[in-house]
């Protein structure tokens, strides 16, 4: 993902591979928790929310790959779990934040509701899901 930080141009509009952390039911990506916070806070950051091929217009020309991982993903957001995997799609960036201000890198005005995602990834695949319990406070 600090690639996506540090030249989010470069990737905009093609199929990407990263690993990460998605918060739970927000599906909104974050940094895994074994990643060097640093040096990806000095690229700059960036929100990175999911969207299923279906709800994306123009539809894209792949579908969602509903396999068993995408099944242990979908039914770990429904518990108060940790949920990191490997997460393949398209990244479309709008915004980055770098030095306290938000820069634009793409075409929009943000995605997810009232464009609070400065980018997204259109879920083609998922695996290698790892889902941990969160315990309760």
């Amino acid at each position: 993902m600090c690639d996506l930080y540090t030249d989010p141009q470069k990737y905009a509009g093609k199929m990407i591979e990263v690993r990460a952390t998605i918060a739970n039911r927000d599906l909104r990506m974050e940094r895994p928790t074994f990643a060097p916070q640093d040096s990806c806070a000095a690229s700059g950051y960036m929100t990175i929310g999911l969207e299923l091929p279906q709800n994306v217009s123009p539809k894209p020309d792949f579908d969602l790959i509903r396999n068993e991982s995408f099944q242990k993903y979908t039914e770990a957001l429904k518990k108060p779990m940790r949920v990191e995997a490997t997460l393949e799609g398209r990244f479309d960036p709008v915004f980055i934040w770098r030095n306290h201000k938000r820069e634009r890198v793409g075409e929009g005005e943000g995605y997810g509701k009232k464009h609070s995602e400065d980018g997204r990834l259109v879920l083609h695949k998922v695996s290698d899901v790892e889902a941990k319990y969160i315990p309760r406070k």
